[in-house]
């Protein structure tokens, strides 16, 4: 009896949830393929990173007009500060080695900064790590080894600018999730695009 008013509610965020992931994945493919397409055009990769940024504040404009000044709050200024400066680092470097690189390798080099996200969780979270998850690391690493082929013809010293890029996206994931704790959503959205931008100029 207690099962069923539970199980809308479930249905109805799933209905909304996957479309949604679907729309985010196919966004975010497409800003790829469009800074890729800049690159080549002859723009920088800061230029890009600022162009970017500079869109990025008119849903931030709507979520402060939303949510009021209120949220954007914050104990932790400097953390902010450190966030906006690693997702500039690792959205310049991800446009740098992009530019040269096929999409397709490019994305699925980029994929393995979830494997730094887990690697990096315990010295900076504190967070056990266990041995399936290690073995899930290794195993990832060794897969984007087959994707970069080091030491053979078919190498691209450029994507490398790719694996530094999954690094700092990596540590500005574990920053979101240690200031998440006391930041409102509005906040870090909001600082990160205005610092990430400055860096920019």
């Amino acid at each position: 009896m207690t099962a069923q008013p539970d199980a809308a509610p479930l249905g109805h965020n799933l209905a909304r949830g996957i479309p949604a992931i679907i729309g985010a994945v196919f966004l975010f493919s497409f800003a790829d393929a469009l800074a890729k397409w800049f690159g080549q055009a002859g723009y920088d990769s800061v230029q890009i990173v600022f162009f970017r940024y500079a869109f990025g504040l008119i849903p931030v404009t709507i979520a402060i007009v939303v949510s009021g000044v209120a949220g954007l709050k914050t104990k932790r200024p400097f953390a902010h500060f450190l966030r906006g400066l690693f997702m500039f680092a690792a959205l310049t470097l991800f446009f740098r080695g992009l530019k040269t690189l096929p999409l397709a390798e490019g994305i699925a080099v980029a994929f393995s900064a979830p494997l730094f996200v887990t690697a990096l969780s315990w010295p900076m979270l504190g967070e056990r790590v266990g041995p399936y998850r290690w073995a899930a690391v290794i195993i990832g690493f060794a897969g984007a080894l087959v994707v970069l082929r080091p030491g053979t013809d078919a190498f691209k010293p450029e994507a490398l600018f790719i694996v530094a890029s999954a690094v700092f996206f990596a540590l500005a994931m574990l920053h979101t999730r240690r200031i998440s704790r006391t930041e409102t959503n509005v906040a870090m959205y909001t600082y990160s695009t205005v610092i990430a931008g400055l860096a920019t100029v």
